[in-house]
């Protein structure tokens, strides 16, 4: 009888589409937010914000470069700049790093947003906090395998 129920509850999520929830973490700015939007648009009401570690539980859905994230607003939902969205929990701690590469690096104004400026090989920078692909630093957000932790 079990059995009969969790395959009808998996045909349901196949055939609706139905998408499992995952948790995300916030990767920004220490002294900074990240907005809740009611809608996914920049331009749309704020509901909330979010800060720095901050776990948010998406259903998956995104669109117009948003995250759809559940419980966070009075209205039990909203929209999150996915460029702020991390799929690991990060490591919070300031400390120095310096840039250690071949070339030059983007520095970025999000996770794999557009390039604010480039950082050279050698380059000193202040790490806020750090996942396994992306770190928050002083400049902007940079790749993780381009940082030398001190």
């Amino acid at each position: 009888m079990m059995r009969a129920i969790i395959a009808t509850i998996l045909i349901v999520m196949l055939v609706t589409g139905a998408a499992a929830e995952t948790e995300l973490w916030v990767l920004c700015q220490p002294d900074s937010y990240v907005n809740i939007r009611f809608a996914p648009k920049t331009n749309s009401e704020k509901t909330g914000y979010l800060m720095l570690g901050d776990k948010v539980l998406t259903d998956g859905k995104r669109k117009n470069g948003f995250t759809h994230i559940l419980g966070y607003t009075e209205a039990g939902e909203g929209w999150v700049h996915t460029g702020f969205l991390i799929e690991d929990e990060p490591v919070i701690r300031t400390q120095a790093a310096t840039i250690n590469s071949k070339g030059r690096v983007a520095c970025r104004r999000s996770v794999n947003g557009t390039r604010r400026h480039w950082l050279k090989n050698g380059d000193s920078v202040r790490v806020y906090a750090r996942g396994w692909e992306w770190c928050i630093t002083d400049k902007g957000f940079v790749k993780t395998a381009f940082l030398w932790l001190e």
